[in-house]
């Protein structure tokens, strides 16, 4: 049997584009990653103005409360601060719990930047995987 990548991944929307103006973290959406064992948060600047923008990846039991940090010895891969339009930046985990969300770490911002983030999740327990719509 031919194995393919499309297959075998769950791509779905992390953080709905937004300008981001001020020193915060802005906290993405809840992601149910029951059935997945692995997964790969993805930033991207779109029109940039100033500061710089560094991904995070936090995980809980539940989907709205408890979000704490992903160890690092879960994660794969070093975010960079991405300071500049159309930059991108992705980190790969490996989450204990069912729920993670990305965060992202704004600084330096006056302007700021337009944001996005999508999540893809991998090695599912069972595939092919179903198909999302875009309202997942």
């Amino acid at each position: 049997m031919i194995k393919d990548l499309k297959n075998c991944l769950s791509v779905l929307n992390a953080l709905d584009a937004a300008t981001i103006a001020t020193d915060t973290t802005t906290n993405g959406i809840a992601i149910d990653t029951q059935g997945y064992q692995s997964g790969v948060m993805m930033l991207r600047v779109g029109t940039f103005v100033d500061g710089t923008y560094t991904l995070g990846v936090e995980e809980s039991d539940a989907s709205g409360s408890g979000y704490t940090d992903i160890p690092a010895a879960r994660i794969v891969g070093t975010a960079l601060a991405l300071a500049g339009a159309n930059e991108h930046d992705a980190i790969g985990f490996v989450s204990n719990k069912r729920y993670v969300r990305g965060t992202i770490l704004s600084a330096s911002t006056t302007s700021g930047a337009d944001i996005t983030a999508s999540c893809a999740l991998g090695n599912p327990d069972q595939g092919p995987v179903a198909a999302h719509t875009a309202a997942d």
